[in-house]
């Protein structure tokens, strides 16, 4: 009896010392996200950047692909405020990369030191930091995901375990359900890896029957979990399939290309991690052109070469390195996109031939991809290091110096973005507002004014996305005009043509309440050219309610 308590107390002293490292271990992983994103979550109010905009209003439309995270944050604000909600899902979204790189990195390794850094490097990026200082926070959501999918392909070749390959399919299924373009990504990485296993496996041996049933669960379980949106897409004949199908020409490609003076430029950009169209707009920080922060990322190239070679030196792992060559190199050429010659008529090719690929306007996002095989790379190449003597010999100078590389050369994605990034509250007259509006039971729709679908707000301090339709609780039209270079719209509906057109020739009021549009108050915010707008008040038809700090109110009469 004493035997058998003394057995069990021991599996608990194990059990329970396991559970300490593994706290211990994610304590480290924990550390560059606070750092990130402590400035955010001590500041009150919601966090605001180009393609991110929240409110207290939460709408969960079945047939959208926002379905899935509104009805986890809608089910959420019964117990915590949107505006907090919102910044556990930044944090949680910088957590899920970071922890995307470790589970690629310790399909090869197990020295923690290694692995942790390699992580980092997945999380701290020229490409990271632009697509969160722009407000892609469901891209690279859907960029973590598809990370764990990438690293159980990694397995499927490793240990030829085709529970893998199913395993991959439910990441890859939800790195779709936040990001429809990660569709090609997962096509060109599981044909990959999918032959690499095959070609790994002797025929005499290949469960062809198994693989059969795998790869149809997959498919099937891809499909059940994306199905939602998928009807949307097709059955609903939505405007997105519109959107895509007559609305983005090659003219798209041009003014959402890839980031750099020349076609040479844009090239370095893509290799060195860079090359986002959004961030030669100058809405935050661009550390692609300062020298200082690409000089610490050219530095750390030496190392992402010697774990290319160590890849190619050990037989167990020269299939992979191959697949990760030929991954790199097809992201490359696609993430250049038409800056350079051959890779334009690539890519013009897959734009006029590919069904859907024409969403697919900004070739910068297969930077995705290229990311994922240096995280490899590099772990590969760090992990060299350490068994040299010159490491044993200097371990902390060069435990030191490599930390330093990694932080530094995106560094400004640290302290909230060096302070980019401040939460902004609602201003009090925005509930006046929409009080009024409630206490008239949302009578019609209302129209925001001025009509843009992104604008500056004095009150944030930035141009993002009209978050006007998030605040108020009653029904609010407001622009869709993306305005990017040439491009004035990115609609397809006849509504928006016809507010365009009333405010272009400065219509009767009368013609915005017919049945489609049913608009029966306008709010105009005193922001951009708000005054050119006031000659609205010259029609009879039109009430000035309320007139405050930051809106007007009017009513049809």
């Amino acid at each position: 009896m004493s035997q058998c308590l003394e057995r069990n107390k021991k599996k608990k002293n194990i059990t329970m010392n396991k559970q300490k490292n593994q706290i211990s271990d994610l304590t480290w992983y924990a550390v560059p996200i606070l750092v990130i994103v402590i400035p955010i979550l001590l500041k009150p109010g919601f966090v605001f950047l180009t393609d991110l905009a929240w409110g207290p209003q939460i709408t969960v439309d079945f047939f959208k692909q926002s379905f899935l995270l509104n009805s986890i944050v809608k089910i959420l604000s019964l117990i915590l405020p949107i505006a907090f909600i919102q910044k556990l899902f930044i944090t949680g979204v910088l957590a899920a990369i970071i922890l995307s790189g470790r589970s690629i990195t310790r399909n090869f390794f197990d020295n923690k030191f290694v692995v942790w850094l390699a992580s980092l490097l997945t999380l701290v990026n020229p490409f990271v930091y632009d697509r969160l200082m722009y407000g892609q926070l469901h891209f690279l959501l859907a960029f973590a995901l598809f990370g764990f999918g990438f690293s159980h392909l990694i397995r499927l070749v490793q240990s030829n375990q085709i529970k893998n390959l199913f395993k991959a399919a439910i990441y890859f299924s939800f790195s779709l359900v936040f990001s429809a373009h990660f569709l090609f990504f997962i096509g060109l990485v599981g044909i990959i890896f999918f032959l690499l296993y095959l070609f790994r496996i002797p025929k005499n041996i290949l469960n062809k029957q198994k693989l059969k049933k795998i790869v149809l669960w997959s498919l099937l379980i891809c499909i059940v979990i994306n199905l939602n949106w998928i009807i949307g897409v097709f059955a609903t004949k939505t405007l997105d399939q519109d959107f895509i199908g007559q609305t983005i020409t090659k003219e798209h490609l041009f003014f959402f290309r890839t980031a750099g003076e020349t076609g040479q430029d844009a090239l370095l950009n893509v290799i060195l991690l860079s090359g986002f169209w959004g961030s030669e707009q100058h809405r935050y920080l661009d550390i692609a052109t300062n020298t200082n922060f690409r000089v610490a990322f050219i530095m750390l190239v030496p190392l992402l070469i010697y774990g290319v070679w160590r890849l190619f030196k050990d037989p167990k792992t020269k299939k992979i390195a191959i697949g990760l060559i030929i991954m790199w190199i097809v992201a490359i050429t696609l993430a250049v996109g038409i800056r350079l010659p051959i890779t334009k008529q690539i890519t013009e090719f897959m734009f006029d031939n590919f069904p859907f690929y024409k969403g697919m306007r900004d070739t910068a996002k297969w930077i995705s991809l290229i990311v994922l095989v240096y995280t490899v790379w590099f772990a590969c190449g760090v992990y060299g290091l350490t068994q040299s003597k010159v490491f044993k010999s200097y371990k902390t100078v060069f435990i030191t110096t490599l930390i330093f590389l990694v932080c530094f050369q995106s560094l400004p994605l640290f302290g909230a973005g060096y302070g980019q990034i401040n939460p902004a509250r609602y201003p009090p007259d925005w509930q006046e507002v929409d009080q009024y509006l409630l206490e008239q039971d949302c009578d019609g729709n209302t129209l925001f004014l001025p009509w843009h679908m992104y604008m500056s707000f004095n009150w944030i301090g930035r141009i993002v996305a009209n978050p006007a339709n998030l605040y108020f609780e009653c029904p609010v039209i407001i622009g869709t005009n993306i305005e990017i270079g040439n491009i004035y719209s990115n609609n397809v509906a006849n509504d928006s043509n016809f507010i365009e057109d009333w405010i272009k020739y400065k219509a009767p009021v009368q013609l915005l309440k017919k049945d489609e549009l049913n608009i029966k108050y306008i709010i105009l915010a005193k922001e951009l050219e708000w005054e050119d707008y006031l000659w609205m008040e010259k029609d009879e038809d039109i009430e000035k309610i309320i007139d405050t700090k930051n809106l007007l109110l009017y009513k049809i009469k």
